[in-house]
């Protein structure tokens, strides 16, 4: 089968194919963005979205699940915000099972810090480039690329590891 399958999104696929290997490549590498503090991509995702969603009381495992962290990779991020004093773990009087997390103050500063960074030297031409785009362009976007993690990430979930070997 050819690339024409792909039709008018070929030049889309490759550049979100690409964007995927590039943030592999940087997902797990530490970075210094604030003074004696070090975050990985994936660490500065987890508070990010523990800043952005801290009002919903989120267990661990649901922003795990939401930001398609496996779950054994999201406790170690916690931990190591934990342990920087960038997040606090909290437990409800009516639900002593599930974690909540909340950034502290310090998490607060420092992410004000570093995203006015990200703005300026990551974020700030791509946004320019689609300026144009109206906020419905934008939604739909935003949608589509959602639908494709959602499929990916289905693919993810009906996989198993888990193999019958036979002994007898």
């Amino acid at each position: 089968m050819d690339k024409s399958w792909m039709g008018r999104y070929r030049e889309l696929v490759a550049q979100l194919v690409r964007h995927s290997n590039v943030c592999a490549r940087i997902m797990h590498k530490e970075h210094e963005i604030y003074p004696n503090i070090k975050l990985s991509a994936q660490q500065w995702q987890t508070l990010e979205y523990i800043i952005e969603y801290e009002n919903d009381r989120l267990n661990m495992s649901k922003y795990a699940q939401r930001l398609g962290i496996p779950q054994s990779s999201f406790s170690k991020c916690i931990k190591k915000l934990v342990e920087l004093g960038l997040v606090n773990k909290y437990k409800s009087s009516n639900n002593k099972k599930d974690v909540i997390l909340k950034a502290s103050k310090k998490g607060r500063e420092i992410y004000n810090h570093h995203s006015r960074i990200l703005y300026q030297y990551i974020f700030y031409r791509t946004f320019e480039i689609l300026k144009p785009l109206s906020d419905q362009d934008i939604e739909l976007t935003a949608e589509a690329i959602k639908a494709l993690n959602d499929s990916l990430f289905s693919t993810i979930e009906t996989e198993s590891d888990d193999k019958l070997i036979k002994i007898t």
